[in-house]
Parts: structure tokens; sequence; C-alpha cells
């Protein structure tokens, strides 16, 4: 595990016993389209109590708490890009905690987190491609729209994840996983086997 990965890891295992400590929520998020000026509400957020797993949409996530994340935490960011000179196009990831004095920032990403996109895509109803295209277009136009589905996501990790993943352990069930209704299997730590099964090849397996 490298500098950041683990400075992520000690940071997200130190904010979830901070909130088992004092009762609080998991950390959440929120994720948002911008265009360098105009910010559309991604979703309402996707809960997770650690890197393994995640859900969505969040019930503390309503119009107000989303619109004073907005106001006190993405647009002040994207003020502050712009007096540097950054047009920033795309996606905004905040991390954050919900804390008895409200929501409090813990990290950024500019990118879709794993493993809150597994829960947060499957709920869209409009077209990535077009958000995508007008983000980066500057003129944000249309607004995303989501169903009213519950999504949950669990991570399948390798034995020793995440300091040692030891690989070329056999999966077996993936099929019988997929056959169920409702449930889609997401392969990403894993290999082929020469006689055409999977075997563990990463931290986060499936």
């Amino acid at each position: 595990m490298n500098e950041f990965a683990q400075l992520e890891a000690n940071m997200m295992s130190y904010a979830n016993s901070q909130a088992r400590d004092k009762g609080q929520a998991p950390p959440f998020t929120v994720n948002v389209q911008v265009d360098g000026e105009t910010v559309a509400r991604a979703v309402n957020g996707a809960q997770q109590s650690s890197a393994a797993r995640a859900f969505s949409p969040v019930p503390a996530g309503n119009p107000a708490m989303i619109g004073h994340v907005i106001d006190t935490a993405i647009e002040p960011t994207l003020a502050t890009l712009r007096a540097k000179g950054i047009d920033y196009r795309g996606f905004l990831y905040a991390g954050l905690m919900l804390t008895p004095d409200g929501p409090k920032m813990l990290e950024y990403n500019i990118r879709f987190g794993d493993p809150e996109a597994q829960v947060v895509l499957p709920r869209l109803t409009s077209d990535l491609a077009l958000h995508l295209h007008e983000a980066a277009s500057g003129s944000i136009s249309t607004q995303p729209t989501f169903s009213d589905d519950t999504v949950v996501c669990v991570v399948i990790a390798a034995e020793g994840y995440p300091e040692a993943p030891r690989t070329g352990d056999r999966i077996e069930g993936v099929e019988a996983a997929r056959a169920l209704d409702g449930v889609t299997v997401y392969g990403v730590g894993i290999a082929e086997a020469d006689d055409g099964g999977w075997l563990t090849a990463g931290g986060r397996v499936i």
C-alpha cells in the first residue's frame, strides 16, 4: 500500500471510529457535476460505513442538507478555483461526515467514488453521456434524474486486504450470484484461471 492509500485508509478508519464513539452517522457523499460555473446536483448521496459497502439514497440527504453542502462547501471551492484561473469541469465527489453541528467535509475527489458509483449510477434514469458532454462543454442545462430504488453495494475483498492482499485464490459462486433477481456482480480485482474459472488478483475483488 502506498503512502496516499495508507493515509486515506487511516483517515476513513479514524472517521468511522469517531462516528461510532459519538453516535454520529457514518461518512456519506454528495456527487455534483459542474461546468465551471453551474452546479447540478448529481444525487442526494451515497452513504458508506466503510470503503467496503455503500447504499443510496441516503435518508439524511434531503434537499435542505444538500443545499447547505453546496452553498457552504462546493460553491466556495469552485469560486476559489475560478479565482486561481482554474476552469474545472466534471464531477466533484464530496466526502462528508454528518455531525451534530451539520455536515463536515472530509475529502474531495474529482471522480465518482468507489463503491459509491456502484450505488449511484444504477439509479440514474437520465443520460450520463449527455451530462458529461454538457459539463465538458461548459453549459449544463439538463438536471439528472434518479429512480426511487434503493441500491446496496458490498465489496468482497481479498484475504489480507488492504495491507497485503493475497492473490490466486479461487472465486466461487459468481454465476449463482448473477442469476439472482436484482443482483449485479462487478469483477474488479480478478483474473481468469487456466480452466476458465476466476482467481483473486487485487485487493477489492468483487
